[in-house]
């Protein structure tokens, strides 16, 4: 079974009738800007080449903490809860448009290509040389231009039912920080910042109504995302403490919130009410403040290993036997592995180089967070069972 399948078997998977978002410890990626046009979407640029030799404005590199940056002087801890996750098929607004994935993402492999750029990696058999196409800024997220599509076509409402699930507390994903400035437009510059992702499992199961999303919501915290994943955590385990997706060098730079460390995340999306596996890595994580109590502007971005993403479809479970076998498996598979359009290495890094195989799906995604309660040991519960293996319905 692959990595991704036996995360999953502990139960994050999305389950056939409701939702998980997870965290796991991991790598992280490089940031990159987008430039929105009129309709929502990013214009891509026209440029094309290494970040290096292009103008800054062609291709933005990810913030860093500016030398000599002083030390975070809040202690007021903030734990946001993701409520709203923008998949690429619509703006931030909501509005749908096939340019929406350019705005979603960073420049994860200091390239900014085009169909016609030879400087990458080579792309899958029968592959469209427009999956080597970049978002503004160099953005790298095939995902939302290739796959997202794919999705779209078998649930062509499965963007709604993962924000309804979403708001109607069947899963989130928390981001626990320390050191960061909530107050609205602030050009806050600070190191010194920490934080921790966290799981958030059925609030509606767990507590028997839906969530508030109020500073008295205490979102049930999957046992998965802590380091006590493989056993019953001891009783009195603090969330925070043995959280595996961890950020001891995060900053904020002119308001932007910047994890500066490492973390892998794996999350499922339903799609015709059948759970997708997406496990990312070589992720970067930021989001802005826009008043107190609620972030915007957020972002996921990093890569799939696409022969992990193809597995997971035949092994997660849950599946109708139309999407376990035969024709419609092989076919939606064969889509999949021809978005390839980066390089994943062994320990988790992210390149693009001429002559490698494309290994990888580049991914970005956007989220909005409101902020909730600050988990306790009380909160932590453990994963529902998931769905059943291909042919549980009786396909074969």
């Amino acid at each position: 079974m692959s990595r991704i399948g036996k995360v999953l078997s502990l139960g994050l998977a999305l389950a056939c009738a409701s939702g998980s978002l997870v965290v796991c410890g991991g790598r992280t990626g490089v940031t990159g800007d987008a430039t929105p046009t009129a309709d929502g979407a990013a214009e891509a640029t026209s440029s094309s080449g290494t970040c290096s030799s292009l103008p800054a404005t062609a291709c933005t590199q990810a913030p860093s903490v500016p030398s000599g940056a002083p030390a975070t002087t809040i202690s007021a801890p903030h734990n946001y809860a993701i409520r709203s996750l923008y998949l690429g098929d619509t703006d931030r607004s909501g509005v749908p448009s096939p340019l929406a994935w350019q705005s979603f993402g960073y420049n994860l492999d200091g390239l900014v290509t085009t169909s016609t750029s030879s400087n990458a990696c080579t792309l899958a058999s029968a592959a469209a040389a427009s999956v080597q196409e970049d978002g503004a800024g160099g953005i790298d997220n095939s995902f939302g231009e290739n796959i997202v599509p794919i999705f779209a076509h078998i649930d062509s409402s499965f963007s709604q039912s993962t924000n309804a699930s979403i708001d109607g507390g069947r899963f989130t994903l928390m981001a626990y920080v320390l050191g960061f400035d909530d107050s609205a437009d602030n050009t806050t510059t600070a190191a010194g910042l920490t934080g921790v992702m966290l799981g958030g499992g059925d609030y509606l199961a767990v507590r028997g109504a839906a969530p508030t999303w109020s500073a008295a919501t205490s979102w049930p915290i999957l046992s998965t995302s802590l380091d006590c994943a493989n056993t019953a955590c001891p009783a009195g385990t603090d969330p925070i403490a043995a959280a595996t997706a961890r950020f001891p060098r995060a900053f904020q730079v002119t308001g932007e919130f910047v994890t500066g460390t490492p973390a892998l995340i794996s999350l499922s999306l339903s799609v015709g009410g059948q759970p997708i596996a997406l496990n990312i890595e070589a992720t970067a994580i930021s989001f802005r403040p826009l008043r107190p109590g609620m972030v915007t502007q957020g972002t996921i971005a990093g890569a799939l290993n696409t022969a992990e993403f193809v597995d997971s479809l035949q092994s997660v479970g849950g599946y109708s036997s139309s999407l376990c076998y035969g024709s419609a498996l092989q076919s939606v598979s064969q889509q999949i592995g021809q978005a390839s359009d980066i390089v994943l290495g062994d320990g988790g890094t992210v390149s693009n180089p001429s002559g490698l195989p494309c290994n990888a799906i580049s991914i970005g995604l956007g989220f909005d967070a409101t902020e909730i309660a600050v988990p306790t040991p009380s909160d932590i519960v453990e994963p529902a069972e998931g769905g059943c293996d291909c042919g549980c319905d009786g396909g074969s």
